[in-house]
């Protein structure tokens, strides 16, 4: 059953790999080719560990999506 809930840290894993593919499916193709170096899974998982967002999943045995809010902000 599908649950939406705060993150766990066992979850960031998946939360970067989600994040990573999901910048580069939506981005890669609107950005200098430069940029794309710089988006790695090691640049999500740093935006992930120094985020002030709380991070929320929908997660069935893993998460299988993420949102981050920032006061009224998604």
């Amino acid at each position: 059953m599908l649950e939406i809930r705060p993150v766990r840290e066992a979850d960031q894993p998946a939360i970067v790999r989600l994040w990573h593919e999901g910048w580069h499916d939506a981005h890669a193709h609107l950005v200098p080719t430069e940029i794309l170096a710089y988006r790695t899974p090691a640049h999500f998982s740093l935006w992930l560990k120094q985020s002030s967002d709380a991070f929320h999943v929908a997660a069935d045995d893993e998460p299988l999506g993420f949102v981050s809010i920032n006061g009224a902000e998604l």
